[in-house]
């Protein structure tokens, strides 16, 4: 039975070697397709000068020994020389790119100066015959034209631990990295000394030919020989012996060498706990159990904005492991910054591993004075930037400790916006009891001028509404009226009052009137000898007796005339039944006169400047509360020095041998030492770490504790391989992971992975655990081991494109619609354009097409509105993407705009890439070249690379979903050209694309109807609303008639039922001569207050609305129908609106 834990540890550690030997670590050909080049090359051509004022033609020795030189094309040589050169500045400028492209999307500074060449071979194959450099220089270019080149060589050396760990394992041998900064300077004898034991340690033995060592040691360096790598294997095994035996050479190399995930091997080995893999395999979240949905807005910090996504997103993350998914432009980022402040506000400790610099940059920026406590450490990440930060945090506590704590004002504004919601779910759940809709019912009566009912409200008080509802239900007019007369007759015979609750016994009723009326007495009993007077005055046409017979014997009338003799009482006199509603509209109104005050207020307004306020309280409390633990910790508690035995010491002596250590030093602490040293502070000053998912397996750098941190978060886990992660996983107890598997999956800029089976016929007879733990082998990514491991939360809200076009294809085909976009507001929006090519597809590019970008570029950044805008090029390949770098590359020799807008540094700059490299970014402006075309003979071959992949539709759901204001189409070829497959997604989804394309710049209902039917949507893109008129209630009817009755018909047009992010708007007034909507009207009538929708994510959705421009104005039904002038103030307040927008 094989031993499922380490089988899955050793396929997982094959597959980071694997990515080594292919990286140029391994072995190093010299050519534009390892992304190097032999240094000696440049002395070969006389291209090497000195970094000074003459600018001296010099040797590379030189050179390499003053650090910082020049390399350029001087243009006076013979043709062939000259040609030499111009290739030779031209690959120095495609390794710039590829290692700043690789800086962008793998968050490493990977170019390097490659010395000490080592070569021989592991096995008698050419698979293993290797040829690297042991150590590595950090490097810096800076390209000043096409032709010049200024080099800078840094001082810190790195040695190549991806070649010694690929030796490790072949030979079975144990590998902990190496830091070449632990050893003092080392001479010539003493290096060698060292890399030799080195060597040794992991199986080979180190020889040297021909003192190449020293040649190395004293940059005595020469060419290394070219050809094919079966060449070089065969020349080296025809003068060398087989053997575990490593040939010292005097080559050197520059280039872009992956040497990062070395580390990663290395944590491995590292990671001390067995059960840790049964226990990431064994996580499963509950089916049945619920998120929570509903939550206080103290139980979650915000420290920007969120709608109800975000917000549900943060708030189960912070319990659970979670899978977050993040369709292209739906707040990821602000998410996460949001998840990380209440994990510093919760006390606890996260690290957030991502492998895209960009992404890092953004949310640490985010998170705004609270990045005091975040320490980045990339591989990139300077130790004097490391240095700065922590001096920058010690001195802020510093200054609270001498000042006294940083105190911050605490604020009620939680339960401010709690109340708010509470009343306003009250006041819904108000109007959907029966006295509400009464009440709904009465004031809509628009002959009821209920405003002119006057009531003193001493006397109203006196009145119980359930009474005058009871009254409302059960009597009419005539009632009213019968009951008045019996008033009326009762006060004509002067009865006084004090016998008239006698009426009201069925045994009195009648001896009290014959008493009175008869006798003239107040008595409610017969006397023995008036029987037969009793009898002829019953007999007698009695209007009195009458109309008592008639309420006596109806138990409805009796009610009524109780209720209106009791209102006498109280000095009120009911009339008709239209008083009856006043009373009871009154006497409604001033019950919840608070409620429907509040409603009637400007309660929205006050939500969004309360969240707002929230936001900059929430971060100062946090930031505040953060300080004050700190100086508490320190002063009050100890730890157990691990470079001391493990003795208990003082927290507040540590901190002042760290401020004395800042203080002391002239350049900065080495990073090591921060971690070694003064870890117990750093862990308490930066309770966030963001890092690679190399630096965050160093456990040279951070040791590697089982779950030392209650979070790891991750960022675009799609594009991060499993085995990368787990060394990260492994310092976490909760895990949240975030991304987008509609997207990209991993890829290795120099090689596909190895991968180690596992019979599948052992696994089937594991253990269920253990067949669990082998499952992770199946995950690619990280965020394939997420999925249904986790729950999942999806952002839905889509915030990057300024029109609906932009994202409406993706949102159809990717995402099921569920992605809340606001159309677009301007029905002249072209936010995608189409560019049709007469170009030919020849070896795999389209150079018609590609000039017609570059001539695009050029004129956009000629035009200086423009400067600022961003542009981004995409291709579907490699070849065509290098075709458009060459040209424009050419074109910024001579072109200062492009030459600028190429070398931006902030995340703005112009770039050109292919679909495979593309995701995470973002710009104004995406131009897309197809390329696609017939050939040179007229023919189209339906080939189209690796969109026919597999996962290639998610290669076009990536290059599709870039832009934020325009996409520009480069095409050649027209959908209907294509002959697809059905069941391939890749091609068919790209065929549909071109079609969606096509049919946008037709602009006729004959193509929107198309459209509708193609994304499989209701609502045409640019719909104007609805052509008939459609209304939920006679309230909306009522709004519309008045709106239209005021509106400038030849300039506006009030449409109703306007679709935009899934939701309808009850009305919009349209601009006819701006052709875009200008106000959103909402009517709060009845279907409004009987809906279940909460109140919040009705807030929200406005909120969110009024972000992507749309301007709101509700009309609450309830001030609508009761105050005479709100029509009259309404109509201002819209008039100003439309008044700003004609100007």
């Amino acid at each position: 039975m094989i031993n499922i834990k380490d089988s899955v540890i050793n396929n997982f550690k094959t597959r980071l070697v694997s990515t080594n030997r292919k990286s140029g670590t391994f072995f190093n050909q010299f050519s534009k397709t390892s992304h190097s080049i032999d240094l000696f090359e440049f002395e070969n051509q006389n291209m090497i000068y000195s970094a000074t004022k003459k600018e001296e033609n010099i040797s590379l020795q030189i050179a390499m020994n003053s650090k910082k030189f020049v390399i350029k094309n001087s243009g006076h040589s013979e043709k062939e020389d000259e040609k030499r050169k111009i290739n030779l500045c031209k690959l120095l400028g495609q390794i710039m790119n590829k290692a700043k492209l690789y800086n962008q999307e793998k968050n490493v500074d990977a170019l390097f100066l490659g010395t000490y060449f080592i070569e021989g071979v592991l096995a008698n194959t050419e698979k293993e015959y290797f040829r690297a450099p042991l150590m590595f220089t950090q490097l810096r270019i800076e390209k000043i034209n096409t032709n010049r080149y200024e080099l800078f060589i840094e001082d810190e050396k790195i040695i190549n631990n991806s070649l010694l760990s690929i030796f490790a394992n072949k030979n079975n041998k144990t590998f902990s990295i190496l830091d070449i900064s632990d050893q003092k300077k080392l001479g010539e004898t003493e290096s060698f000394s060292y890399f030799k034991s080195i060597l040794k340690s992991v199986g080979i033995e180190m020889i040297d030919l021909n003192s190449n060592w020293s040649k190395s040691y004293n940059n005595e360096l020469r060419s290394a020989p070219k050809g094919l790598k079966s060449e070089l294997f065969k020349e080296f095994i025809s003068r060398s012996s087989l053997g575990l035996n490593a040939y010292t050479c005097n080559y050197a190399a520059l280039g872009v060498f992956d040497i990062a995930s070395s580390t990663i091997l290395s944590a491995y080995d590292e990671m001390e706990d067995p059960d840790f893999l049964e226990e990431i395999s064994s996580e499963v979240h509950d089916s049945f159990s619920k998120d929570k949905a509903e939550w206080k807005t103290n139980e979650i910090k915000t420290i920007s904005n969120m709608d109800y996504t975000q917000k549900r997103a943060v708030i189960n993350s912070l319990s659970n492991s979670s899978y977050i998914f993040g369709p292209p432009g739906t707040g990821k980022s602000q998410t996460i910054v949001n998840i990380l402040a209440n994990i510093i506000d919760l006390k606890q400790r996260a690290i957030f591993v991502t492998e895209k610099k960009v992404a890092s940059t953004v949310v640490y920026d985010k998170m705004n004075k609270l990045n005091l406590f975040v320490l980045m450490l990339h591989n990139n990440e300077k130790a004097s930037n490391v240095h700065n930060k922590i001096k920058e945090t010690v001195n802020i506590v510093l200054k609270n400790i001498n000042n006294g704590s940083y105190v911050t004002e605490r604020t009620n504004i939680d339960i401010e916006i709690d109340n708010i919601f509470k009343k306003l779910n009250e006041y819904k759940a108000l109007f959907k009891t029966d006295l509400g809709k009464r009440y709904l019912t009465l004031i809509s009566n628009n002959k009821l001028n209920h405003e002119k009912y006057s009531i003193l409200e001493n006397e109203l008080d006196k009145l119980e509404i359930n009474e005058i509802d009871l009254i409302l239900g059960i009597c009419s007019d005539d009632d009213i009226e019968n009951v008045n007369k019996l008033i009326e007759s009762l006060n004509e015979i002067k009865l006084p009052k004090t016998m008239w609750r006698n009426l009201f016994s069925d045994d009195s009723i009648e001896y009290v009137l014959f008493n009175w009326i008869t006798l003239g007495k107040q008595k409610s009993r017969l006397g023995l000898f008036k029987k037969k007077k009793f009898n002829q005055f019953k007999t007698q046409d009695c209007r009195i007796l009458n109309l008592l017979n008639m309420i006596k014997n109806n138990d409805d009338k009796l009610v009524l005339l109780k209720f209106v003799l009791s209102s006498l009482d109280k000095s009120i006199k009911i009339n008709s039944l239209l008083d009856i509603k006043f009373l009871f509209i009154k006497k409604y109104k001033k019950i919840n006169e608070n409620l429907i005050n509040f409603y009637n207020s400007d309660w929205n307004s006050k939500i969004a400047q309360y969240n707002k306020t929230k936001v900059l309280f929430d971060t100062e409390q946090i930031y505040a509360d953060r300080i004050e633990w700190i100086i508490y910790i320190i002063q009050t508690k100890t730890y157990n020095d691990a470079n001391d035995s493990y003795k208990e010491k003082k927290l507040q002596t540590l901190f002042n041998d760290m401020v004395r250590k800042i203080e002391s030093t002239k350049t900065n602490v080495r990073l090591k030492t921060w971690f070694k040293r003064y870890y117990p502070i750093m862990e308490l000053l930066f309770p966030i770490i963001f890092g690679s998912p190399e630096v965050m397996a160093n456990h040279k750098l951070i040791p590697l504790e089982k779950g030392e941190f209650e979070f790891a978060l991750f960022d675009e886990a799609s594009q991060i391989y499993t085995e990368k992660c787990i060394p990260s996983m492994f310092r976490a107890k909760k895990y949240i992971v975030s991304g987008d598997d509609k997207q990209l999956s991993p890829s290795s800029f120099f090689s596909s992975r190895g991968e180690q089976e596992i019979d599948e016929d052992e696994i089937d007879n594991l253990e269920l655990e253990n067949q669990g733990i082998a499952d992770l082998i199946t995950h690619e990514s990280l965020i394939d081991l997420a999925k249904g491991r986790y729950k999942k939360y999806m952002l839905q809200y889509h915030y990057r494109s300024k029109s609906e076009p932009l994202i409406a294809f993706s949102n159809s085909r990717y995402y099921e619609n569920k992605l809340k976009v606001v159309n677009s507001n301007d029905a002249n929006d072209r936010s995608i354009e189409c560019k049709n090519i007469n170009g030919t597809w020849i070896n795999n590019t389209n150079d018609a097409e590609a000039k017609e970008i570059v001539k695009y570029i050029i004129d956009f950044y000629s035009k200086e509105l423009n400067q600022n805008k961003s542009l981004g090029v995409i291709t579907f390949n490699s070849p065509q993407q290098k075709l458009i770098t060459d040209l424009l590359e050419k074109e910024s020799a001579v072109n200062n705009n492009v030459f600028k807008q190429m070398n931006l540094s902030n995340g703005t700059e112009l770039f050109i890439k292919n679909i495979e490299n593309v995701q995470g970014d973002e710009r104004d402006i995406i131009l897309f070249s197809i390329g696609y075309a017939k050939n040179e003979k007229g023919l189209f071959r339906n080939s189209f690379g690796s969109l026919s992949q597999f996962g290639g539709e998610k290669r076009l759901n990536v290059a599709i979903t870039r832009a934020k204001e325009k996409m520009i189409i480069f095409k050649s070829i027209n959908s209907e050209v294509l002959n697809i497959k059905q069941d391939n997604l890749g091609p068919k989804h790209f065929k549909e694309f071109l079609r969606y394309v096509e049919l946008l710049q037709k602009d006729n209902e004959e193509s929107k109807e198309q459209i509708k039917s193609l994304l499989n949507i209701d609502q045409n893109l640019f719909s104007k609303g609805g052509d008939g008129l459609i209304f939920d209630s006679e309230f909306e009817v009522e709004v519309f008639n008045f709106l239209e009755s005021k509106l400038d018909k030849s300039r506006y047009e009030l449409k109703t039922q306007v679709e935009t992010s899934g939701f309808y708007l009850d009305q919009a007034i349209f601009d006819k001569n701006l052709n875009k909507f200008i106000l959103a009207i909402e009517c709060d009538g009845w279907a409004y207050h009987s809906s279940d929708i909460q109140v919040q994510r009705d807030f929200e959705r406005q909120s969110y609305l009024e972000s992507r421009g749309w301007q709101f104005v509700r009309i609450p039904s309830t001030l609508w129908w009761s105050e005479e002038k709100y029509k009259d103030k309404l109509w201002s307040s819209i008039e100003k609106i439309l008044h700003i927008d004609k100007e």
